[in-house]
């Protein structure tokens, strides 16, 4: 089962296995094209996959969520051609540090590379070179802060959208690290809320969020962000075979005159139109 998805500038698919350990459906990348062919598939020397995404190059970002504490390997973000051929790799931490693992991956316009990491619940951000540039957010609840987030993908405006999955939520950052927002995934399922996983961007800039939509049940949930499309709002048709009734409204004259008269004690006040 795949774990990890991404699409490049030309529409190809690239996706990698899950985590069970080492073999054909868990450590190989494969690239489709946008009809769903196969292109090619290549391994990477990891098990353990956090996400995937692809630069503005054409060359695939891979995380490896642990790495390995007996062959003396950091959990990292391993950047390979779109052939598999290995170009570098960006680490968390000096190896056997285990406090921050690599999760979600985004390539921000400026170059450098945000990683979620669930374990440390900051963003760790990269230069191009690979070295280590900041890391932004902390534990908490609060606005701004992150619990074990997992996905992470930069948004067509440049902001950095965070899935912050204990939390049940998806927060949005500047590229400085800056808090912007909040989006919680509420199902109408007694309002239970998303433990969101993972996160992309479409074509339209709409967002897709998976996660747990409700107990023992997986799915993903849409947002179309303000402004997108023709008004900006988009409101639906009614339904084939409900009838919308119409209401009748009734105009009345405008008042204008009133004359007062007094009859036997008792005032009666005439309207004249």
């Amino acid at each position: 089962m795949p774990s990890a998805v991404a699409t490049d500038a030309a529409g190809r698919v690239y996706t990698i296995g899950s985590n069970a350990g080492y073999g054909d459906d868990n450590s190989t990348v494969r690239l489709y094209d946008a009809n769903g062919g196969l292109v090619s598939a290549w391994e990477v020397p990891f098990p353990n996959i956090g996400d995937l995404t692809v630069d503005a190059a054409g060359n695939v970002h891979i995380a490896d969520y642990s790495g390995s504490i007996v062959a003396d390997i950091p959990a990292a973000v391993y950047v390979f051609t779109p052939a598999g051929t290995y170009l570098r790799a960006y680490a968390m931490r000096p190896c056997c540090d285990v406090t921050e693992a690599a999760g979600g991956v985004g390539i921000g316009p400026n170059g450098r590379s945000y990683v979620a990491s669930p374990t440390s619940d900051q963003v760790v951000v990269f230069n191009a070179d690979g070295s280590r540039y900041k890391a932004s957010s902390g534990s908490g609840t609060a606005p701004g802060k992150l619990k074990s987030p997992w996905g992470l993908d930069v948004a067509p405006d440049g902001s950095v959208v965070v899935a912050d999955r204990e939390n049940s939520r998806v927060q949005v950052f500047t590229l400085a690290g800056g808090y912007l927002g909040t989006i919680t995934a509420t199902t109408k399922r007694g309002g239970f809320t998303m433990k969101t996983t993972a996160l992309a961007f479409g074509p339209g800039q709409e967002l897709y969020v998976s996660g747990t939509l409700y107990p023992f049940e997986n799915g993903i949930a849409k947002y179309v962000p303000a402004g997108v499309g023709s008004g900006g709002a988009k409101v639906k048709a009614p339904k084939k075979g409900v009838k919308v009734a119409k209401r009748k409204v009734v105009r009345k004259k405008a008042v204008t005159k009133a004359v007062v008269t007094v009859t036997g004690g008792a005032k009666k006040v005439k309207i004249r139109r």
